[in-house]
């Protein structure tokens, strides 16, 4: 999640919201950037999750947003997955 807080906080590429209910998580990543912008952040955030065991993500792309979810309930050190919105 650093690395959509680095987008949203420091280079205001995408606003960003996480929204948790208990251990399922949907991450809405909003830009004005297009289609392209979207499925690159599709594939690079895909290979960034996959990396935490147990994390399975499904995405949604479209020419301004991004939406991310999963389900952190079978993952290894869930704990670690941050609950914050980052705006």
């Amino acid at each position: 999640m650093s690395f959509m807080s680095l987008l949203s906080r420091h280079y205001r590429l995408v606003k960003s919201e996480i929204k948790v209910n208990y251990s399922d998580y949907t991450i809405m990543l909003h830009h004005d950037m297009g289609m392209k912008w979207s499925k690159f952040l599709k594939y690079y955030l895909d290979e960034a999750i996959r990396g935490v065991p147990g994390i399975f993500p499904k995405f949604e792309i479209s020419d301004g947003l991004v939406v991310i979810r999963f389900n952190a309930r079978d993952a290894v050190g869930n704990r670690q997955i941050s609950q914050s919105t980052n705006q």
